[in-house]
């Protein structure tokens, strides 16, 4: 895995985005819910114009198993059509994500805000993609790109209650700036617990270090 924090966004310009139409030239009141879904919307725009969409799109389908594991999305056969909506759903939440930041100028630590587990493994999947990255943010009208804020698995008693501090006031902002409670499909609360595939890992390794141990 690439370290998120080691990328220089600076290097990245964004790739060019069509003018977004403002407030007053799309008719829409200056009210929280109003802004946070227009940011949704320029941010949308901005990934179709310049094609990331569909890298996205393509990104999230291999990391579907993160919802698998969670227990909170069942993928029965190959059903394309209800993936492609869960997809959808889950790059709406992603920038909707990135609205609340944006309009909290959560844009550098210490962090307030803090995603769910799905929609941390949606943000990777985008920062991975430095100039689309910088385009979606731009277009919300951040002047920077908003900072990473990785998700650690070790932390302390004290770390991982002010983590469920941080997700307590972004569940509170979601449903101020969307009038709507956040969909537990992509907004589990973030745990220290590991998940199935890195238990196995682990174990694999802990069983060829104890076989390295005996041979040597």
């Amino acid at each position: 895995n690439r370290d998120m924090a080691s990328v220089d966004y600076s290097m990245f310009p964004p790739v060019s985005v069509e003018p977004m139409a403002t407030a007053g030239t799309g008719g829409l009141t200056d009210s929280p819910e109003n802004s946070a879904r227009r940011l949704v919307t320029d941010a949308k725009k901005a990934l179709e114009q310049n094609g990331a969409m569909k890298h996205l799109k393509r990104s999230l389908r291999r990391k579907m198993h993160v919802l698998q594991e969670r227990k909170v999305y069942k993928r029965e056969g190959k059903d394309g059509d209800l993936e492609e909506i869960v997809v959808d759903g889950w790059i709406n939440e992603l920038l909707r994500f990135l609205a609340i930041k944006t309009l909290v100028g959560d844009t550098t630590k210490p962090f307030q805000v803090m995603p769910g587990e799905p929609i941390a493994v949606a943000w990777e999947a985008l920062l991975v993609m430095p100039s689309y990255y910088s385009s979606v943010c731009h277009a919300m009208g951040n002047e920077c790109v908003l900072d990473h804020d990785p998700f650690e698995f070790h932390t302390d008693a004290e770390e991982q209650k002010h983590r469920t501090k941080r997700y307590n006031a972004t569940m509170r902002l979601y449903q101020q700036f969307f009038d709507e409670h956040a969909p537990y499909l992509y907004w589990k609360e973030p745990s220290v617990e590991k998940s199935a595939a890195s238990v196995f890992l682990e174990n694999i390794m802990l069983k060829f270090d104890c076989v390295i141990g005996k041979s040597s």
